[in-house]
Parts: C-alpha cells; structure tokens; sequence
C-alpha cells in the first residue's frame, strides 16, 4: 500500500518499515472512505485487520472483515470501499525481485487472490506482529514469513482449476461452498453433478489437488478463522457452527490445515 497514493482524510498511517525489496505499513481508514480505481507499481498484499471493506477487481467484487488478504499484482486496477464502521488494513508491498526468488518452482502470479482466513492470512498476521514488536531477528523471520505466503498464493491456483476443468466441477464447488458445514457425502455430490462418484473423486484430486474431504476442511477452517478474528464467540460454539463434530476434531483439524492450534491463532489474531 503506497502512502504516495492515499489522500491524506482517507487513512492515518500507524506504523511503516521499509526493507530491501519489501514495504509493510498498516493504516487506519476512516468510516466509509472509498479509494477509487487505482494501481499499483508492485505486487502487494494487505489484510483486514479490523473492521470490514469491499474489494473490486477483475475477478469480482469480494466483501473482507477481519482476517481476510487479498493479493494484487502488478499493475492491477482494484478499488477499495471502506465499510461504515472503518477498517485497519496492513499492506505488504514486494519489489520485483522477491517474486524472482521463487523461480522456476513456482509459477507466475498474474491474478488477484482473495482469501477470508486460513493460512495465508495467518502468515500476514505473523509479519504484522514481527513489525510491531520487532526483535533482532526480525528481519530474517519476516523474509521467511514473507515466502511462505508466496508459496501459498501459488499453490491456492490450483483450487480454481483452469480452461480445461470440465464444467460439471463447477456444480461440485458450488454444492461443497453451501454444504460444508453440514453433513454429507460422496455420492450426494456425484448426484448433484450428474457424474459417477469415482471419476469425480478422480478429477477433483487431479484439478485440486486434494480430496473432497481435504477441501471441506479447509472451507470449515477458513470459516472459523473468519469467526475468530471478527467476533468474540467461544471456540466450542464456533466449532460446532463450522460442523466439526466435537472440540477435539476441530482442534486436529484446524491444526492440520493452519500449523497451529486454534487457541494459538485466537492469540494472535485477537492480540492489538
């Protein structure tokens, strides 16, 4: 998020650290600020961390409260709405050579991303506490953080699929997005896409790649990171409104997709 081009009543600037290849800042939007169409000169991230805004680019128009990262290369024309209530947003914005970096294993990132929670946003969350509490190592912890996040970006392409995916996948990911708090199962889905349950369980791990089960897991968690970071409800009454069976199914699970336990990234989320 460049300062350079924020009109000085839209947003108060809070902190700012300037790196080699890498500027972070987190700013205060007042209340139902809009920042029209606009772009930016190098790829950057920023993530909700409180309040809400409204993000739209060439993919759509995508509502983010606490927790959600949105992603934008180079060059993307996006526009910002601020919802009524304000918003705090954290940017990161990366020179060139950092998508450099990744070479050939990883491949190029020309699309915008929007995430509502999960691992990606946990990760900004991780750079955003080691810029406001810093410590000698900082710097080294913020580049691994930072690379971890681009790793994750590209590997979330392949939960979109591509020209080839067969449209009835669509169907599947429509159906998987409304039910997956709910229980439910392999054939279900197959009825519901008009296809037989093994070629879908077959196409869906070869565009995805992950199980159906996986992907619902994912969705459930992204859905309690949402829950945490924008509310003050209890794990156990969010866990049950995301489908988890009981406290402890939840606890394996958000572990296994986030890397940490769900009360560890309640304390990082909720920490000001």
């Amino acid at each position: 998020m460049r300062s350079s081009s924020l009109p000085p009543v839209v947003a108060k600037l809070v902190h700012r650290s300037e790196f080699p290849e890498l500027t972070a800042a987190s700013y205060v939007y007042v209340p139902a600020a809009r920042m029209p169409p606009h772009r930016h000169d190098f790829p950057h991230f920023y993530l909700v961390i409180d309040g809400a805004c409204r993000e739209t680019n060439r993919l759509g128009v995508i509502d983010c409260g606490p927790s959600s990262l949105i992603f934008l290369p180079r060059g993307e024309a996006h526009s910002t709405d601020i919802s009524p209530g304000g918003a705090t947003l954290f940017g990161i914005e990366l020179g060139p050579r950092w998508l450099d970096r990744l070479g050939e294993h990883v491949e190029p990132l020309p699309e915008p991303r929007g995430f509502r929670g999960g691992r990606p946003s946990w990760l900004a969350y991780q750079v955003f506490h080691e810029l406001c509490q810093p410590d000698a190592v900082s710097v080294l912890a913020i580049e691994g953080l930072v690379l971890e996040l681009l790793v994750e970006l590209a590997r979330d392409r392949r939960m979109y699929g591509d020209e080839h995916t067969p449209s009835w996948l669509c169907i599947v990911r429509e159906f998987v997005h409304d039910h997956y708090a709910e229980h439910f199962t392999l054939d279900a889905v197959a009825v519901a896409a008009g296809v037989h349950p093994t070629h879908l369980a077959r196409v869906f791990r070869r565009v995805h790649g992950c199980t159906i089960g996986d992907y619902v897991r994912r969705l459930r968690v992204e859905f309690c990171c949402q829950q945490i970071a924008g509310s003050r409800r209890g794990l156990a009454h969010i866990a049950v409104a995301a489908g988890f069976a009981d406290q402890s199914h939840f606890t394996r699970s958000f572990k296994r997709v986030m890397g940490v336990t769900p009360g560890a990234y309640l304390r990082c989320v909720r920490r000001r």
